[in-house]
Order: C-alpha cells, then sequence, then structure tokens
C-alpha cells in the first residue's frame, strides 16, 4: 500500500522536502501509488542522497520500465503490503 511505501522511505530520516521530490521522481505514471518497480526507484533515489548525491531534476529515460513484462507486475500493480 502507499502507507507502507511511505513507511520505508521515513525509514530513511531524509527531509520531507527530499522524500517528497523523491516519490514525485519514482511515481512515474503520477497515480500517488508506488508500483514495484516504482518502488524500487525510490529506493535507488534514496541510496543516492544518502550517499550523497544529488537527484535528478527529472526521471532519467534510461530509468523508464523498458521490459513490457514488467509493467504487468500483477493484478493490481500496486507496492505489496
Amino acid at each position: 500500500s502507499g502507507q507502507t511505501a511511505k513507511q520505508k522511505l521515513m525509514e530513511s530520516k531524509l527531509p520531507s522536502t527530499t522524500l517528497h521530490a523523491i516519490w514525485t521522481l519514482a511515481d512515474v505514471d503520477a497515480d500517488g501509488c508506488l508500483t514495484l518497480y516504482e518502488f524500487a526507484l525510490a529506493m535507488h533515489f534514496i541510496n543516492m542522497k544518502m550517499e550523497g548525491h544529488d537527484l535528478p531534476k527529472k526521471l532519467p529515460p534510461a530509468m523508464l520500465q523498458q521490459d513490457e513484462e514488467l509493467e504487468l507486475e500483477s493484478a493490481s500493480g500496486q507496492f505489496p503490503t
């Protein structure tokens, strides 16, 4: 669920403005929920910030899902609880 994803992101202890930027970057389809793939992107961006790197201004094209199988993750397509 979105709440579960939010809790995992908050465990990083990054500022809420940074976490909001990460969620916005990772939420590729801008539906307010994170699929498993989008959650993985968010965790990647958290790791980047924790290592002192800047976030990209927008999602790099190479990070967009290319494999159609990944787009059909599950019936709900949302982060599992």
